[in-house]
């Protein structure tokens, strides 16, 4: 990892990523019991898996009137805020930024 990097902003957006591992896990098992889905789950790629996941998000976005796009769009501005905080390294106090 680079000198110049914002460890604690590393750290959330792995405890981030971490916390979307679990929820990807939590429903690949939901889908695993689920008898009215047609295709095979559990031997799905995590790409197909995050796609399908996706897919339900919006059936749900759909069904409670909500703004997945929007949502979409909002989340990546998140996530380009959080990474960007990766690379903005704090000066040390009574620091001259040299």
């Amino acid at each position: 990892m680079a000198d110049n990097v914002n460890i604690e902003a590393v750290e959330r957006n792995q405890d981030r990523a971490s916390c979307a591992q679990a929820a990807v896990e939590a429903y690949a098992g939901l889908k695993v019991n689920n008898t009215t889905d047609m295709w095979d789950f559990e031997s799905e790629s995590q790409q197909e898996r995050l796609t399908d996941l996706l897919s339900d998000l919006r059936h749900w976005a759909c069904q409670n009137e909500l703004n997945f796009d929007e949502s979409v769009r909002i989340s990546e501005s998140h996530f380009n805020c959080e990474v960007d905080e990766e690379a903005e390294v704090e000066e040390p106090e009574g620091g001259d930024g040299q």
